[in-house]
Parts: C-alpha cells; structure tokens; sequence
C-alpha cells in the first residue's frame, strides 16, 4: 500500500482545496521516508526487451612515422551510428557463456575518416542473429545465413545490454549510497580486453516519481585491440521501479589512444544513449524460433565474402582472415601459417586441369622445391557449377607442406584456389579448403559492408 493511499484511508475528509498545507506537510513525510528505506534495484530474468542506442564520436588519430621519416600528419575521425533491434535473453550456453537474440529494425553506421565518407550497414537476409559474450568479446552469428567480417564488427562493437546491470548494487540501497560497477560492464563499456587500472563508482542520485537514476563515473586504463589506452567515463542509468528495468543508459567519454611509453597518440571523444523497454515482438516468440538453430556449429557460423574489387564471392570459417586484396586476388591466412590464393578469372581464361597442374608444378619448381606426392585432378561438381581439384605434397626449403588446388568454372567466369596447409593441419584444411571452393560464385556482389557514400548532386 502506498503512502498517499494510507493517508488519505486514514483522513477521509481531507482535500487539497481545504488543507494545502497538510498535503505539502504529507508530500515532505513521503519524501523522508522513501529516502530513509532501502530500494532494491535488479531485473528479473526471462524477459525480452526494444532497445534503441545512438553513439556520435569525434577526435584525432595519430599514424606513427616510419623509420626515418616525419610523422604523418593527424588524422580527423567523427562518425554516428543509430541502432534499434529487439531482444532476448537465452539460456546461456553450458561453458558459461551469456547470449541473447535479437532482430535488428534499423543499423545505420557512418564515419568519416581522412575526408572520406563511408557508410555500414546490415544486410536484410542476416537481421536475426545470436549474441554470445565470452569474458570480454561478443561473437555474433546469424542462424539465418553467412556474416560478412564487416558486419561482426559492427555488432561486437555495440553495447552488450544484459552486462549493463553491472552497474546496479548487488544489495539495497538508500539516495547518496555507492558501490563499484563490476569488471564484466566495465569491459563493455570501454571495449577493453584486460583492464590495468581504475574502477566505476555508481551512486543512487534520485528516485523521481517511480524511477531511480544512478550516476556513474570513473577513469580505466587498459589494452584493447587499439593497443594501451586511457577512458575516462561519466555517464547515469534510469531504473524503472515498479517494471524491474533498465530503462535508459547516456554516457559521455575520451578516449586516449597511447604508445608504449604511455604517451597519447590519438584522442576520440563520444556520446551514447541508449531507451530500452519490453517488447512483445513475435520474431522472437517460441514459436518464431521453434527449430532454428541458436547455439553455434560450423554452419551458422561461417563468413562470406563479397569481393569489392572482384565480382566473386565465397563462404569461410573463422580461423581465416582476409589478409590482402589486389585485384583479382584475395587471400586468407589463419594464425598457423596456412594460406589460400583466390584468382578470378573471365571465362576464356579459366585453366583446364591439366594446365594448372603444370603450371603449379612449375611453381614449385622455380622454387628449388621438390614434389613427393600428388593426387590426380578429379571433378567435385559438374557444370554449371563446376569444381575440379588436384593435390600435391611438397617440401620446399626443407620444409614439408600440403598443396591443394581447386578450379571454378560457371557461366559468367571462373575462379583459380590454391591453399598451402601445414602437413600437421591438412587432415582438417583440405575438406575445409573443398567446401570453400565449391561455395565460390561468380557475379556482381550483394550491396553490404562498408561502401562510399554519395557525393551530394550526384
């Protein structure tokens, strides 16, 4: 029962008419007593949730100089990014890993970096993923198709919402109490790997009507993918008493880029805000997600490629990076040593088996290597998408490697892959390295990632 419906219970006859006085003597008791009794502010489990965030930024980078050479000039940056999906949580998976669902409604990033405009985006086909946070990193994957590396980037940068009740107490608290933010928002926030120094301090400033705002603030240092950097933080976070939510998050921070002996070599300043509230949105009801895949497999979780420069494209795992892309060539590289070549060919120029055989035997020739092993040509796929393969173990410099070698034909063109694996590897890359040609398709690529945005009259 409420303090105003116990007072006006006991006083009947009361009015605000007759007795101002009384009610402002009545709303000075309220106000003491809710401020003297402890409030708990958590969130129950199990609900999913609308949440809707803007981040703007600006500052400078500063390049490091090359040997010898004068230091670059600083290099501008602002960009401005609108987000809005829902969500919700799932249970979290059995090595402890916390993650939701969510269906993004809107994904606009834009930067401009040096003078030059660029805009990311989310493709249409992948607006469901799956959000895993493990220690300090998100992983997204979408069960509905490939990523492209572009767009993991965008999600595992975005604010993970289910860490931010680290910024609540852990036990009742009273106006002007604090505490300490835990380590796993303070890593959220900041997009730290390992954080070296420095806390958040949360503090209960106000209740307003049935909401509770918390202050927070604090100065980190720590290492993220920048490298060393220092982030200072100020920011509140609204509480909706009687919902049990979070309902609002803005936050204002620098960010100081530093070399190895701790002087700044670039600075980013940006504001984030952040509106959350239950949603009921039937993309992610029961039924919604009744026999779709929500834990991570080899399938859902693989990358595409969509070349920019080169009208092809191809599916990959995630212990491959896209090292270099020069013209019609893309490479791949993992952690390991091991390396696939992509050559886009035109039609007219596509090998035929035997060719490519020799011509990667004399490669290994030119090399001073030696051939110890081969497997002959063998077709995959036919036509129209077809797909021939050969192997060859080699040793080159005294060292031993695996060859595989794959040959693309369809209609519009054709594609050359040649993957060098280290012989300790190849029992688990050479299928790998089959699937990946045989998901090669020729032709103009899906407009996504990130694309030069329109000049203005053009």
């Amino acid at each position: 029962m409420s303090w105003n419906l116990f007072m006006f219970m006991r006083y009947p006859n009361v009015t605000i008419a007759r007795t101002p006085a009384a009610i402002v003597l009545l709303l000075i008791l309220v106000a003491r007593v809710s401020a003297q009794n402890p409030i708990i502010l958590a969130e129950p489990g199990g609900r999913a949730y609308s949440v809707r965030a803007t981040v703007e930024v600006t500052g400078t980078l500063t390049l490091p100089a090359e040997k010898g050479k004068a230091a670059p000039p600083a290099v501008g940056i602002s960009g401005r990014s609108t987000v809005a999906y829902d969500e919700r949580p799932l249970t979290p998976m059995p090595d402890g890993a916390v993650r939701t669902v969510r269906y993004y409604r809107q994904a606009e990033f834009r930067r401009v970096v040096a003078g030059k405009d660029q805009e990311s985006t989310l493709r249409p086909a992948i607006r469901r993923m799956v959000v895993l946070r493990r220690g300090s990193r998100e992983v997204p994957f979408s069960p509905d198709g490939p990523l492209m590396f572009g767009e993991i980037d965008l999600v595992r940068t975005d604010v993970f919402t289910p860490a931010l009740t680290g910024l609540l107490p852990t036990r009742p608290v009273r106006l002007q109490d604090r505490w300490p933010a835990t380590a796993a928002v303070i890593e959220e926030l900041t997009d730290l790997e390992r954080i070296e120094e420095g806390t958040l301090d949360c503090r209960l400033t106000a209740i307003t009507g049935r909401t509770a705002t918390i202050a927070f603030s604090g100065n980190i240092r720590g290492v993220n993918e920048d490298g060393p950097v220092r982030q200072q933080l100020d920011g509140t976070l609204s509480f909706d008493l009687d919902a049990g939510l979070i309902t609002g998050l803005n936050l204002t921070g620098i960010k100081t880029l530093l070399d190895g002996q701790g002087r700044a070599t670039g600075r980013v300043e940006g504001k984030f805000a952040l509106t959350r509230q239950a949603s009921a949105a039937t993309e992610l009801t029961d039924a919604a997600l009744r026999g779709i895949v929500l834990e991570p497999n080899s399938a859902n979780t693989l990358l595409v490629y969509e070349g920019s420069n080169v009208a092809f494209r191809f599916n990959y795992s995630r212990r491959w990076r896209v090292s270099s892309e020069q013209g019609r060539q893309v490479t791949l590289e993992d952690n390991r040593g091991n390396g696939l070549l992509f050559t886009a060919e035109p039609p007219e120029k596509i090998p035929s088996s035997v060719e490519y055989l020799a011509e990667a035997s004399a490669v290994v020739a030119r090399q001073k290597g030696r051939v110890t092993g081969s497997d002959p040509p063998a077709k995959l796929r036919p036509y129209p998408l077809e797909v021939e393969r050969f192997g060859m173990n080699v040793e080159i410099d005294k060292q031993p490697a695996r060859m595989e070698y794959a040959i693309v034909r369809q209609a519009a063109g054709g594609a050359t892959l040649a993957a060098r694996l280290i012989p300790a590897d190849a029992g688990v890359l050479a299928p790998e390295v089959e699937e990946i040609a045989k998901s090669i398709r020729i032709g103009p690529p899906a407009p996504a990632g990130v694309i030069p945005l329109p000049q203005p009259g053009k």
